[in-house]
């Protein structure tokens, strides 16, 4: 056996505080900042690394991979704040109506399917091993409930009855990775908070009070709005201008 790779030690001495008799994670390997080192020691192209592919022969390129690290410091029931310090944080929304499933003219009431994707940055986390591809950086649930995420009121839904049928929590790549740390035995791939978008989209399904003129029916245009809000108030937070898709 080659003491190479990633090992587990024992040092026989006190060293930089550690006690003599302890146990340490130590990593030594020849491969380069371009590259990744498996556990056994072999060398990978570091984008390699959690990329959802087995590229190590000890399969350890996929072990430990989360994408966001909170600090000790963070507090998820405080919004993060806007590069400007003067100014609330922006959620940048989109929203994709998916399917009319009815309209009772009577009523006046649409139901519709919609998913609903709000866009933020929050400076304060440290991502990792994120990849290029939105998709593949979804955050596992023990991550997401960790973090500060910005939640929808309807203003116009009826009986207060929509349904949020999934929801997924997202970051995309906008930025840089941060040098590498050599203190770190696992050496993953950090960006700043400001280097990633997260990107939260629930599908919703539900019934919103639409005021109806169909006397000239059907000859007429319709206009239906969904009113969406923040639970929290505006000095914190506003909404950019929506962006709206119809399918």
């Amino acid at each position: 056996m080659y003491p190479i790779g990633r090992q587990t030690w024992i040092s026989r001495q006190t060293m930089c505080d550690v006690p003599a008799g302890s146990s340490m994670t130590l990593s030594l390997s020849a491969c380069t900042e371009d590259e990744y080192m498996c556990q056994s020691g072999d060398c990978v192209p570091r984008d390699a690394n959690c990329d959802l592919q087995d590229d190590c022969s000890d399969l350890s390129d996929e072990d430990n991979c989360y994408v966001v690290k909170i600090p000790s410091y963070y507090r998820k029931n405080k919004p993060p704040k806007n590069s400007d310090n003067s100014l609330p944080l922006v959620i940048h929304p989109k929203i994709s109506i998916k399917r009319i499933a009815n309209v009772e003219d009577i009523s006046e009431a649409v139901s519709m399917e919609l998913t609903i994707t709000q866009i933020w940055n929050d400076s304060r986390l440290t991502f990792t091993n994120i990849l290029d591809e939105k998709a593949l950086n979804e955050l596992l649930q023990s991550e997401a409930s960790g973090i500060w995420q910005p939640q929808i009121i309807f203003g116009n839904d009826i009986n207060k009855q929509v349904r949020l049928e999934v929801s997924t929590l997202q970051v995309e790549k906008t930025g840089p990775a941060l040098p590498p740390d050599y203190n770190d035995v696992y050496m993953d791939s950090k960006y700043n908070g400001s280097a990633g978008q997260l990107y939260k989209t629930g599908l919703y399904d539900g019934t919103f009070h639409c005021p109806l003129d169909v006397f000239f029916y059907p000859f007429d245009v319709q206009w239906c709005t969904v009113v969406i809000e923040s639970d929290v108030e505006k000095r914190l937070i506003v909404f950019g201008e929506p962006s709206v898709e119809y399918l």
